[in-house]
């Protein structure tokens, strides 16, 4: 008596979390979420970040932007 076999696959795992690293907009390092800095308007005096962009505390020393 022959039987047939079926196989599955395992279907793909879906996640929605957020990814927990980002690139600096300065030196281009990856560094986790939690230690990059968001640029805001009134924050900075010169056009080297954008209002939006995230930056290391490294970056945002060595340009002038409070945090």
């Amino acid at each position: 008596m022959a039987r047939n076999l079926i196989i599955r696959e395992n279907p793909p795992k879906v996640t929605a979390e957020k990814p927990k690293t980002a690139v600096c907009a300065g030196c281009r390092c990856e560094y986790p979420q939690r230690d990059l800095i968001t640029v805001h308007e009134g924050r900075h005096d010169n056009l080297t970040f954008f209002d939006g962009d995230r930056i290391c505390k490294t970056c945002a020393r060595r340009n002038g932007v409070s945090y």
